[in-house]
């Protein structure tokens, strides 16, 4: 046998443990060898301490030494199993989860959403819904439905909310401290993220928004003042002001125009203001017939309708504004009066979501001039942001004594 005066004793890893060709011997060196062996067997398990061999006593020689090793080798392997029992056991739940998000992950990719595995299973799963809702034939669609989507970040009311692209934008309010707020926020419909934009130019809530092309119109609220927002190169530039200062009025835009209406300075006004964001010039057209703030308005085929608000109490009343010869026509009430909610459309229909004190979902339609109740949202509340797109509508934020965060998602 050689001998050598060094011993290299390699240290063990999960599916390494010692073979007797690792080892060179001579006599002090096997009684070192035998010393780390039954130190590591304690490492592996305070029982083996049983478990020890003297050189001396049992005669050592080299087929000793590998019965020895052998023994040390058949001890470890059963400890090594033990051991790791209950790491492998918790590591599978985990790898069993991060196989079926990224199943979900793969199955949003293939159908042209994008999708991370850092969304939890929640967010992933209401994606998948929302997919499939979009595949289906309008009468095959589940709808009347509500699902929950990704908070906002910042939790607030009396913002602006508008859309360019596939993105929601929520802009100013009243915060948790009732103070003004600048903050832009979008949110990514396709992706179901947040992301902090840059801040609008004055502080300011009870404003309205409109999307012109890449464009964002920030007007009214508790200033005058007008701000253009470009959402490619996020940036703000002051605009012509409104020619008195309105809160909780109600707007819609029509081409390039945007039509500011109603509102309140001092009490409710039937003002009715447009702005042509190419010459950057405001016109007076013809009074709303109801003097209100706090109401909602929506267009559809040339016409701007405007729903409830309050001058003292809740009203329910339906006035449309017709563009071509600005004029106004008195429509069916709402079922029930009420103020500070949100409206969108989708084709021919306007819903008219949320207000003070309600979790109402009331669709009007415009061929038949009828409306119908629908499912009450999940989270009544005042003031939230309420938009469509894509068939989807959106409700964010709003106030319920406290301001809140929540996204619903409302699939007609």
């Amino acid at each position: 046998m050689k001998e050598t005066n060094n011993l290299k004793l390699k240290k063990p890893a999960q599916s390494d443990f010692y073979n007797i060709d690792d080892f060179n011997y001579n006599s002090d060196a096997i009684d070192e060898a035998i010393e780390k062996i039954n130190k590591q067997i304690d490492e592996i398990s305070p029982d083996a301490g049983s478990i020890t061999y003297d050189n001396k006593a049992s005669g050592l020689n080299a087929i000793n030494v590998k019965d020895a090793v052998d023994e040390v080798n058949g001890k470890s392997e059963a400890n090594k199993i033990s051991i790791l029992e209950v790491k492998d056991i918790a590591n599978s739940a985990k790898q069993r989860g991060d196989e079926v998000k990224q199943i979900l992950v793969d199955k949003l990719i293939s159908e042209g959403s994008q999708s991370s595995t850092s969304e939890s299973f929640e967010e992933l799963i209401n994606k998948i819904e929302l997919e499939k809702h979009k595949k289906f034939p309008q009468w095959f669609r589940a709808n009347d439905i509500w699902i929950s989507g990704k908070s906002m970040l910042t939790a607030r009311y009396l913002f602006a909310s508008s859309i360019v692209g596939e993105n929601i934008y929520c802009i100013s309010g009243f915060g948790v401290d009732s103070v003004s707020l600048n903050i832009n926020e979008c949110y990514d419909t396709l992706t179901n993220t947040w992301t902090t934009k840059k801040n609008c130019l004055s502080s300011r809530y009870s404003a309205t928004s409109e999307s012109v092309g890449n464009n964002i119109y920030l007007l009214g609220g508790t200033t005058t003042s007008t701000e253009c927002y470009d959402t490619i190169t996020d940036t703000w530039t002051y605009k012509a002001s409104m020619t008195s200062e309105r809160r909780y009025l109600a707007s819609a835009v029509v081409g390039t125009n945007i039509y500011c209406i109603g509102g309140e300075s001092g009490s409710g006004t039937g003002k009715n203001e447009c702005y042509d964001t190419v010459t950057n010039t405001w016109t007076t057209k013809k009074n709303m017939p109801t003097r209100r703030g706090r109401l909602s308005a929506s267009f559809v085929n040339g016409k701007i309708y405007c729903f409830g608000g309050k001058d003292g109490s809740a009203y329910n009343v339906n006035e449309c504004y017709d563009i071509s010869t600005d004029t106004w026509e008195i429509k069916e009430d709402m079922v029930k009066g009420r103020y500070s909610f949100g409206s969108c459309v989708i084709d021919n229909y306007i819903y008219c979501i949320g207000g003070l004190n309600s979790d109402a979902n009331e669709c009007y339609n415009t061929l038949t001039d009828t409306w119908e109740i629908k499912t009450n949202m999940p989270t009544g509340r005042e003031a939230p942001g309420v938009v469509s797109l894509n068939d989807t509508i959106y409700c964010v934020g709003g106030n319920l004594g406290e301001r809140i965060k929540t996204n619903d998602i409302y699939i007609p």
